[in-house]
């Protein structure tokens, strides 16, 4: 993730204030959250504020494909959703998979060759897929 800069041509006083300060200062914080966030071990369940199958982001470079770098969403919670009663996460709801979305790349082959069209599956998201019960008719 690169780094947010924030500059300002000129410093100028607002009051007492130094408006070349307060970016700096504003600059520095949004960095220090940038690192917190990349410096995050995520468990399951720190992840599961709004989501009943979290993922985290995760960049992949390859110098074969334009984009070199692309996005993907890799599901935490692999062994079940959660379930928002409890916060906890429980199997027998299902079990979390990705959402992939078909993606037109351009992928070399060989040095000597120009790059071809390509379609990729890009994972964006997590879903929480349920199981279906199965039902049992009386005889």
């Amino acid at each position: 993730m690169p780094n947010r800069r924030y500059a300002m041509s000129s410093t100028r006083k607002v009051g007492r204030l130094d408006v070349m300060d307060l970016a700096n200062s504003f600059s520095n914080k949004v960095n220090e959250v940038d690192e917190w966030l990349r410096n995050q071990t995520r468990n399951c369940y720190e992840n599961a504020l709004d989501k009943a199958c979290p993922w985290r982001e995760v960049e992949e470079h390859d110098d074969n494909r334009i984009p070199r770098t692309v996005i993907k969403a890799v599901c935490v919670c692999e062994q079940g959703c959660i379930n928002f009663g409890s916060n906890l996460m429980d199997s027998s709801l299902g079990f979390c998979e990705e959402v992939v979305k078909p993606t037109m790349v351009f992928r070399r082959q060989s040095a000597n060759r120009p790059h071809i069209i390509d379609i990729e599956l890009i994972p964006y998201a997590c879903i929480c897929k349920r199981n279906i019960a199965e039902t049992t008719t009386a005889q």
